[in-house]
């Protein structure tokens, strides 16, 4: 007998509202808090890139990612008139390269001469329209897998997601390499369901796409060869039984069609050699950062103390993102994982699990290696991955207890969601305390990425007759955003200027490496934050006093 709430959605009708209703929700976040938010770091050189790349067709410029997701985020900005500062083609194939992007970045959105808020919404808009075609992609994954009821409880976990929705309202790289990397997958899927040429041809393609978006998508050939492998094993009913010649040439084609797609995006058949710069630079700066690490074009985190759970190392750690995901993952979505650990009926349903479960492993085998430990981001496609997987919890609704368990992480979800809107980037569970104790665990992009500046204003409207000291690692053009401020110096540290001082989450974390130093950061001992903008920027009040502050 069926539960009720499989009857419910037993009608195609209410089951394709339902869709609609949660993937115009996920929009509606996404675009609403993307407004509020000022330009992330990483987006300046992303956007700058992006529009030079769709206006030049030259990609020299800033190689550390394939073109794709940044053409796709310059596209939207070609029909809007943008006045660029000197280009410097010249150091377009030099080492500073990199930092280019970003100077050039900052000048288009901060250099006053453009709306940053047109270009900046523009920019994001496709990576917000691609998390809402992979919230599709995962419904109609799901329902393949579980069924209707399935598929709209993997859809409602994506949707929902803080983590998600953190970087799908960004111009940066990581919600389009989610979007590839698992159109890839279901791509595969559908192959090994039937094999036809029509589905092999698109699982070669979807490959390529994920290829030319980022270079973590190299995790997928070897899930690609696996799941061939499978395949071959399954018909003959052995692995020594499997031809090699036609297996051969079936894996040869497929990673031709795969190579002539990459081919397709650069656009001319000598600039994928540009993609071997790129995966030169990301192997360099992932496996060869921190101590003694080479001075890779494109990674400034030589010698740079990563930051983990109040611990700062120059190396990283192998656990960094498990750990990074057990603290900024929703705990009902944890909660949801035990369950189907523990109580689901069919916990392994071979193939597609193994597509899922074996491409997630990978993932964070690989970022076991990875020393660059800046965010969670790095390893985001298994977020939806993990999503599809939790379809089954809908087994669960058979009984009286677990209709009401499910129904009850659902609320929790949904009120989860809504109490840390607007604000995604900063999201932490509650296990740690929330994203008022994020500051104790992580930094960087898990917490405090710049998004907030443009909601100062809010603060110097509240104090209009007091100095606004801005405290940030990172660049900033306060006028930009209509403030009034100035940056405070390092040495203001152990003395607060009188006035309203904004400390950057990120800037307190640098400033606490070295206890000894003069600039080491310790107002939290001796201060109380009078508000918190964001979650990701303390707000403090001195008075006229600069020998011997005090909080107002």
């Amino acid at each position: 007998m069926e539960s009720p709430p499989l009857r419910f959605f037993a009608s195609p009708w209410m089951a394709r509202g339902a869709v609609m209703i949660l993937i115009l929700v996920h929009f509606t976040l996404g675009v609403t808090s993307a407004w509020i938010k000022s330009p992330t770091v990483d987006e300046y050189t992303y956007i700058a890139t992006g529009y030079l790349y769709v206006t030049t067709s030259d990609f020299r410029l800033d190689r550390t990612h394939p073109p794709l997701i940044r053409l796709l985020i310059g596209w939207p900005l070609r029909f809007i008139p943008i006045t660029l500062p000197p280009l410097q083609m010249e150091k377009w194939d030099t080492p500073d390269s990199y930092f280019l992007g970003y100077r050039l970045g900052w000048e288009m959105l901060l250099g006053g001469a453009n709306d940053w808020r047109k270009i900046l919404f523009l920019a994001r808009l496709p990576i917000l329209l691609l998390s809402c075609g992979l919230a599709g992609l995962v419904y109609l994954w799901g329902k393949k897998l579980y069924g209707t009821a399935g598929g709209l409880t993997s859809l409602f976990l994506y949707a929902f997601c803080p983590n998600l929705l953190a970087h799908g309202r960004l111009a940066t790289m990581d919600l389009g390499s989610c979007f590839f990397m698992c159109l890839a997958l279901f791509m595969l899927y559908r192959y090994t369901e039937r094999q036809t040429t029509l589905r092999f041809l698109l699982a070669g393609m979807a490959l390529g796409g994920a290829l030319a978006a980022k270079v973590t998508a190299l995790l997928l050939i070897p899930v690609y060869v696996m799941a061939l492998v499978w395949m071959q094993a399954s018909a003959t009913g052995s692995l020594r039984r499997i031809p090699l010649v036609p297996f051969a040439k079936n894996t040869f084609a497929m990673g031709l069609i795969a190579w002539l797609t990459l081919l397709a995006v650069y656009g001319y058949p000598f600039k994928p050699f540009y993609y071997l710069d790129t995966l030169q630079n990301v192997l360099g700066k992932s496996f060869t950062s921190g101590r003694g690490g080479e001075a890779v074009p494109g990674m400034p985190h030589r010698n740079y103390a990563f930051y983990l759970f109040g611990r700062y190392s120059t190396e990283g750690w192998p656990y960094y993102y498990l750990a990074a995901a057990a603290v900024k993952t929703p705990l009902p979505v944890l909660l949801g994982l035990l369950l189907c650990l523990c109580y689901g009926s069919r916990r392994w349903r071979g193939l597609p699990d193994g597509l899922l479960v074996g491409t997630m492993v990978l993932l964070h085998a690989a970022a076991a290696f990875n020393r660059v430990n800046i965010g969670l981001r790095h390893v985001l496609p298994f977020y939806p991955m993990l999503y599809l997987y939790l379809g089954r919890l809908g087994e669960l609704s058979g009984s009286r207890i677990g209709r009401r368990t499910l129904v009850l992480l659902a609320a929790w979800y949904i009120l989860g969601n809504l109490w840390i809107y607007p604000d995604y980037l900063a999201y932490f569970n509650e296990a740690v305390g929330g994203p008022r104790q994020g500051h104790r665990y992580l930094d960087d992009s898990n917490l405090d990425w710049g998004q907030d500046f443009a909601r100062l204003a809010a603060i110097q409207d509240a104090y209009p007759n007091e100095p606004l000291i801005i405290a940030s690692e990172w660049y900033i053009q306060p006028g930009v955003f209509g403030l009034r401020a100035r940056r405070m110096r390092e040495e203001e540290i152990a003395t607060p200027p009188s006035g309203i001082v904004a400390v950057s989450k990120h800037y307190a974390v640098r400033h606490r490496i070295f206890p000894r130093s003069p600039s080491y950061f310790n107002w939290l001992e001796q201060y109380e934050p009078v508000a918190e903008v964001g979650h990701s920027i303390w707000i403090f009040r001195f008075g006229p006093s600069s020998s011997h502050p005090n909080p107002m």
